[in-house]
C-alpha cells in the first residue's frame, strides 16, 4: 500500500473526503468558469472579425487566449477530483503563465496610446471645434463664391464696354477687330498676372512684362522698365494692364515707337499707400511723325480709358502732358483696393468725354 501511495497520483477528491457537498461545489464551480472563459474569447474573436479596423488586434488576441487557458486549467481541475492528471494540469498552468506575462506585457506596452484615447467628454469637445472649423470653412466658401460671382460679372461688363467702345470708334471691321483683339488680350493677361499671385493680387512687374513682351524683341532697348517690388489687387491689375496696352498702341501709331529712334521708359514708385506709375516718351527732335486724322484725334474709348475711366474706377488720378520731347503720363492709384465712390458705377462708363488725345 506504501508502494502504490508513493508511486501513484492521488485523486484530488481524496483532498476532499469525497464530501459530495464540497465536491459538487468544486466541480461546480471550476464547469462554470471553465464555460464562461470559452465564450468569452469566442466573443472577441467574433467582435475582431466583424471589425477588422480595430486596432491592437494582436493584444485582442493574448487576451482571448490568456482566457481561454485560464478556463482550460479550471476544466483540468475538476477532471482531477477522480483522475489525478497533474503532469498535463501543469502543463497548462505553464502555458498559462507565459501568455499571461505576454498579454500583461503587451497591455503595459499599450497604456500610454490607451491613456492618449480621448474622453467622451473630448471626443464631444473636438467634434464641436471641427464642426466649428467645417462651418468657418463653408461660410469662407460661400463669401469666395460670391467674390467670384462678383469679379466675374465685373470682368464681363468692362469686356461688354471695350468692345461696345471699341466698335463705336472704329474706322471699319478690320479695324474694330483688331482693336478689339488687343485690348481683350490685354485684359486676359493683366488676369493671368493676378491669377499667378496666390494673394490674389498681381505683381506690377510681372503685371507690365506680361503686357510689354510682344514689343521687348522688337524695340529691345528702346523700352526701359524699372520699378520696386509691389503688389495691387487683381481689379486694379486688370485697369492697369488695359491702360499700359493702349499707352504702347497709341505709342507705336502716334508717339515715340512711331520713329526710328524714339524710346520710351515705364517707371513706377510705392510709398504711403500708393502706387504712382510714369510713362515717358523721348523722340529726338525733328523725327518724322505719322500725320494724325480727325478720327485719330478725337477723345475716343482709349482715351476715356487712361484719362477718365480708368483712374476714376481704380479711385485714383491720371495728368498727361505732352513736350516737344513727347508724352509724359502719370497715374496715382491706391494699393489697397478702393471702394467707389457714393453712386458711382465702378464699371467703365459709356458716354465719358476726356480731353482731346490719341486714342
Amino acid at each position: 500500500m506504501t508502494h502504490i501511495v508513493d508511486t501513484l497520483y492521488l485523486a484530488h477528491g481524496i483532498c476532499l473526503l469525497w464530501k459530495p457537498w464540497l465536491i459538487g461545489l468544486h466541480l461546480g464551480g471550476d464547469l462554470l468558469i471553465a464555460l464562461a472563459y470559452a465564450f468569452i474569447p469566442i466573443a472577441i474573436l467574433i467582435f475582431l472579425r466583424r471589425r477588422p479596423d480595430i486596432r491592437f488586434r494582436g493584444v485582442a488576441a493574448l487576451f482571448a487566449a490568456f482566457i481561454l487557458l485560464c478556463g482550460l486549467t479550471h476544466l483540468v481541475g475538476a477532471v482531477t477530483l477522480w483522475v489525478p492528471i497533474y503532469e498535463i494540469q501543469a502543463g497548462i498552468k505553464v502555458m498559462t503563465a507565459i501568455v499571461s506575462v505576454l498579454t500583461a506585457v503587451a497591455v503595459f506596452a499599450l497604456l500610454p496610446k490607451a491613456l492618449a484615447i480621448p474622453t467622451a467628454a473630448e471626443l464631444e469637445r473636438i467634434i464641436a471645434e471641427r464642426t466649428r472649423e467645417l462651418e468657418e470653412a463653408n461660410e469662407r466658401l460661400e463669401l469666395l463664391t460670391q467674390e467670384l460671382a462678383h469679379r466675374s460679372k465685373n470682368l464681363l461688363t468692362v469686356a461688354q464696354s471695350i468692345t461696345s467702345q471699341t466698335l463705336r470708334g472704329a474706322g471699319d471691321l478690320d479695324d474694330a477687330i483688331e482693336r478689339v483683339d488687343g485690348r481683350l488680350l490685354a485684359l486676359a493677361q493683366a488676369i493671368d498676372a493676378a491669377a499667378r499671385n496666390r494673394s490674389g493680387g498681381a505683381r506690377v512687374r510681372e503685371l507690365i512684362d506680361s503686357q510689354l513682351a510682344p514689343y521687348a524683341d522688337t524695340f529691345g532697348g528702346r523700352l526701359e522698365i524699372d520699378g520696386p517690388e509691389a503688389t495691387i489687387d487683381a481689379n486694379t491689375a486688370h485697369y492697369v494692364g488695359l491702360i499700359v496696352h493702349e499707352l504702347m498702341t497709341n505709342a507705336l501709331k502716334y508717339g515715340a515707337l512711331s520713329t526710328d529712334s524714339g524710346s520710351i521708359r515705364l517707371s513706377w514708385e510705392a510709398e504711403s499707400g500708393h502706387l504712382d506709375l510714369t510713362w515717358r516718351e523721348e523722340t529726338p527732335e525733328g523725327a518724322a511723325r505719322p500725320t494724325l486724322s480727325s478720327d485719330d484725334a478725337r477723345a475716343g474709348f482709349g482715351t476715356l480709358l487712361i484719362d477718365t475711366a480708368g483712374p476714376a474706377a481704380m479711385g485714383g488720378w491720371s495728368e498727361r502732358t505732352f513736350a516737344s520731347s513727347g508724352m509724359q503720363y502719370r497715374l496715382r492709384i491706391p494699393v489697397a483696393p478702393a471702394a467707389p465712390a457714393a453712386g458711382r458705377d465702378s464699371r467703365i462708363p459709356d458716354g465719358l468725354t476726356g480731353r482731346p488725345a490719341l486714342a
